[in-house]
C-alpha cells in the first residue's frame, strides 16, 4: 500500500508541475531561450525546454510505475493472506 501512496504523492507532484507549465511557459517557440518542445493541454499550447520536458516525463512515469506496482503487490497478496476463522468457527476439542 505505501508504494501506491508513493506513487499518488508522484503524480500529484507531476499534475501541479505540468499546470505551472501550462500558466508560465511561452505560447510560442523561443528557440534562444529552448522552449521548442510542445506541451498540449486544455487546447493550449506551451513551449518547454528539454530539461523541463525530461522532468515532467521522468515524474510521469515514476508515478505510474509505483502506483501500478503498489496496486499489483496488494492485488496478488491478499489471495493469500492466512485467513483467521471466526470464535463460531474454532474447534473446541
Amino acid at each position: 500500500m505505501p508504494l501506491f501512496i508513493v506513487g499518488l504523492a508522484v503524480s500529484t507532484v507531476w499534475f501541479s508541475l505540468r499546470w505551472q507549465y501550462m500558466e508560465t511557459r511561452p505560447k510560442a517557440v523561443q528557440t534562444a531561450t529552448g522552449n521548442v518542445f510542445p506541451l498540449h493541454g486544455g487546447g493550449l499550447v506551451v513551449y518547454l525546454t528539454k530539461g523541463e520536458k525530461h522532468n515532467l516525463e521522468i515524474l510521469y512515469y515514476t508515478g505510474g510505475c509505483l502506483g501500478l506496482a503498489g496496486f499489483l503487490i496488494y492485488f496478488f497478496k491478499r489471495p493469500f493472506e492466512e485467513v483467521i476463522p471466526a470464535p463460531w468457527e474454532k474447534k473446541q476439542w
